[in-house]
């Protein structure tokens, strides 16, 4: 007969310590099977969390608010990518963690092999007390003579304060008359001040409560347009309607004296990156993939190179080359959920430009409106470059970036 277990409903606080034994379980479980921990790789440790459950499945009748829980066919009881990186990211030097009680009880079956409750909770609990137990005749020792301290300096404190008023009155009460066209002046720029912040104030509520702000349309698309292209040599150009799909069948292509190249890790996408038909830019334009990620596909604290769902169309010359401006057309096409993308200069974490006029893709980001129309992307460089990085990361699953006839201009 199996045994049977009920997630509970609710919230559970647990100190640092206890956090840190299922962190480090957790971590010796990842690693043991070859599960990436640096960084770590949260989509692939919660499918191996579920695939415990199903496991732990055939040998446990488990429950949630009174229904038997399938971990094979549903997701309504296993947690998101979000609750991990809460614990191991987010939170991870908090001296207390608040977790949902179901969503600890599975991190502990999958680290122990069984619930919190039965586990590291009960431990730390006798532990407490114990420790409790010892110094609570010290505390209320301390305790005691920081009372008498305190009354002390409370009536020190009362009659400072006194004091202080009855001379503030009495200096008021003496220059009332006088100071009295002062304080109105004063009063009425207070008041002209405030007039004017309620205003503002009630402007910035207005527009967040305006589905209209969420709207590309509410910025001046004229930015995009607004360099004017330099009267200077043409150094690169790179239509893919006239060069054809030039990764067929090779990494990196070489022409203009210049090196073309894609860098993307390939077993994170479901559509890969590449040249391909895209009718919005004309016929055939780089395409720079969708990957198998759903949501929180960034690593806040990394940059873009580093990035986990990220491609690049790296533009590389033979030697450090004086670049003044670049400019290409783009489109984001399939709705707008993640795809950030920005042009980068030897590796230099700072993008060029400024948001929106030098983002790639529709802004503001991953407001789920869909917006296929083509922009052109136009920026001043103005130095010496040995490559351009023209980066899109936060790939999901859904929306894809297009680029073609990139143009980069010398002096």
């Amino acid at each position: 007969m199996k045994d049977s277990f009920n997630f509970d409903i609710g919230e559970i606080n647990i100190n640092k310590n206890s956090a840190d034994k299922l962190r480090e379980s957790i971590f010796s479980i990842a690693q043991s099977k070859f599960i990436g921990t640096n960084p770590i790789q949260y989509e692939l440790l919660l499918k191996d969390i579920k695939a415990k459950m199903i496991e732990l499945s055939d040998k446990i009748v488990f429950t949630f608010n009174g229904e038997k829980v399938n971990f094979k066919s549903g997701n309504q009881v296993i947690f998101s990518t979000r609750v991990l990186k809460s614990l191991f990211s987010d939170k991870r030097e908090s001296d207390i963690i608040t977790i949902q009680s179901k969503n600890l009880d599975i991190l502990s079956f999958y680290a122990f092999n069984k619930p919190w409750t039965k586990n590291v909770e009960s431990n730390e609990a006798i532990n407490q007390n114990s420790n409790n137990s010892e110094h609570n005749d010290n505390l209320q020792s301390i305790k005691e003579r920081l009372n008498k301290k305190l009354k002390i300096f409370h009536v020190l404190l009362g009659m400072i304060i006194s004091c202080l008023i009855i001379i503030y009155l009495i200096f008021i009460t003496n220059n009332l008359n006088k100071d009295n066209v002062s304080l109105r002046n004063e009063y009425e720029k207070l008041l002209l001040k405030h007039n004017r912040s309620e205003t503002e104030y009630q402007s910035v509520i207005n527009n967040v409560y305006n589905p209209e702000i969420f709207n590309l349309h509410q910025f001046n698309e004229s930015g995009y347009d607004s360099l004017v292209i330099p009267s200077r040599p043409l150094l690169f150009k790179a239509n893919f309607n006239e060069v054809g799909n030039v990764f067929s069948n090779r990494s990196s292509y070489f022409f203009q004296g210049v090196e073309l190249q894609p860098i993307f890790i390939k077993d994170s996408f479901d559509v890969q990156p590449g040249i391909k038909t895209c009718q919005i830019l004309g016929g055939e334009a780089y395409g720079f993939g969708k990957s198998f990620c759903t949501g929180d596909c960034f690593l806040l604290d990394s940059t873009y190179n580093k990035q986990n769902y990220l491609c690049i169309l790296r533009i590389s010359f033979t030697k450090k080359t004086y670049i003044s401006y670049m400019s290409f057309r783009w489109v984001e096409v399939d709705g707008n959920w993640g795809s950030t993308g920005h042009v980068y200069i030897d590796g230099n974490p700072k993008y060029i430009g400024k948001v929106p006029y030098q983002y790639i893709g529709i802004w503001p980001a991953s407001n789920k409106i869909s917006d296929e129309r083509h922009r052109n992307f136009k920026c001043e460089i103005n130095d010496f470059v040995k490559y351009i990085d023209i980066a899109v990361w936060d790939i999901t699953y859904e929306s894809e970036i297009f680029i073609n006839n990139i143009k980069v201009y010398g002096r």
